[in-house]
């Protein structure tokens, strides 16, 4: 069968793309994948903290809990207070020690009896997580990531081009052709596996890339402007307490004798003021619920009046696109089966960078790359140009590494 002329064109980026992405891929896939078994991980790793031994019928008491954390560890300041979700389970306080570490107590909420606590910046998830984002490189790093994902999407397109079916192939389409050896069966693995998975880690892509640095910036500033993204209150600038400094501080009990009039369908964690005139604000819990259920509650530090509230029908279109999106990169869109299937995508994913990487092994000539040639008389339509451009446009880290590869091309075989 006669390969298409532009065969080795997507071939050699699909190629360079997968050597290039490759090292930060697997990191982002083994990070995403213990962030995603957050709940499974942690309720196995704090078992003796989260669960207690009995049901707690009585109401709890919200102070005297956070009263008991502070003194425990003579907090410098509280940072946020997570209730019990259930009869048998106890309540965390993130508090600044202080030393300044950031710890989070996890007290029971009847004998107010400190069951354990963690280091917050010592805990899985918080590692795992930083790692996914920005590698633990600040900007820098979040750059990379999303980089690094912008290629992926851009390895899947041209996969799913080089393994298209063509003439009267009949295996090695969905199943793989287990009748070839040697390196051909691991590129039937490769290929097959790339075509079961790539739609679903196409989505899961798009849907991290709205808390990218570059991409995310821009679809921020445009929702922002648009009024159709997240309220500023949610993430940048809480409401303001109003009522007179000389008032005392409002009690947790008092705010949650408020919460309790609410119409609250999921777990959640009350933050405490950012500011001197801050307020506290009821922020859903990452796993708490459905995201079609979700609330954001301001309250006046003093009075424990609400400031303003926001639920799933007062986000902006993006903004409620933009959450849904996130709860299914996450694993939470549609219960344990997103979960699932977002782990199985993960594995996919590894086993397709294993895979890959025997291929190119296996064919590669000693001491040479082994690049795809790309013969020298083969210009690209203009429906592929066009489609190159608008990708690069799409994703602009994409577009600037395609500019700066063809100009580092263009000097390097310009005569001298």
């Amino acid at each position: 069968m006669t390969k298409p002329v532009y065969y080795n064109f997507f071939w050699h980026w699909h190629f360079y793309a997968g050597l290039i992405v490759t090292p930060v891929v697997l990191v982002m896939a083994i990070t995403g994948a213990i962030y995603l078994l957050q709940p499974q991980i942690e309720s196995l790793a704090y078992k003796d903290l989260l669960f207690l031994e009995e049901n707690v019928q009585e109401k709890p008491d919200h102070d005297a809990i956070i009263e008991a954390a502070r003194k425990h560890f003579d907090a410098k300041l509280i940072n946020s207070y997570q209730p019990p979700a259930t009869s048998n389970q106890s309540a965390q306080i993130v508090l600044i020690s202080q030393d300044g570490s950031k710890i989070t107590a996890f007290i029971h909420p009847r004998t107010l009896a400190l069951l354990g606590k963690v280091d917050e910046s010592w805990r899985l998830m918080n590692i795992a997580r930083n790692l996914h984002k920005n590698l633990m490189l600040g900007d820098v790093g979040r750059i990379i990531t999303e980089l690094a994902a912008c290629w992926l999407i851009v390895m899947i397109l041209t996969g799913f081009y080089l393994w298209w079916p063509r003439g009267n192939k009949n295996r090695g389409t969905l199943i793989p052709n287990t009748k070839t050896k040697g390196r051909k069966i691991w590129r039937e693995f490769h290929g097959v596996s790339g075509a079961w998975v790539g739609f679903w880690l196409l989505l899961l892509l798009l849907s991290g890339l709205p808390w990218s640095f570059v991409w995310g910036g821009l679809l921020s500033d445009f929702s922002t402007r648009a009024n159709e993204g997240f309220p500023k209150a949610i993430f940048k600038e809480r409401p303001i307490s109003v009522n007179s400094s000389d008032l005392p501080e409002v009690s947790m009990n008092q705010i949650f004798q408020t919460i309790s009039k609410q119409n609250i369908n999921h777990a959640f964690r009350i933050d405490y003021p950012w500011l001197e005139k801050g307020s506290y604000a009821l922020m859903p819990l990452r796993h708490g619920g459905d995201a079609k259920n979700v609330a954001y509650i301001f309250f006046d530090r003093k009075s424990g009046e609400i400031l303003d509230q926001y639920r799933f029908n007062d986000l902006g279109k993006v903004g409620r696109l933009t959450s849904l999106g996130v709860s299914f990169h996450e694993g939470r869109l549609f219960g344990k089966a997103n979960q699932l299937l977002n782990l199985t995508a993960v594995i996919l994913l590894l086993m397709l960078m294993i895979t890959g990487f025997t291929t190119w092994w296996k064919r590669k000539p000693y001491k040479s790359l082994g690049a795809p040639s790309l013969p020298d008389n083969v210009k690209l339509p203009k429906q592929i140009i066009a489609l190159i451009i608008l990708v690069g446009f799409l994703l602009p880290l994409f577009g600037v590494s395609v500019f700066l590869i063809w100009m580092g091309e263009k000097i390097l075989k310009a005569p001298r």
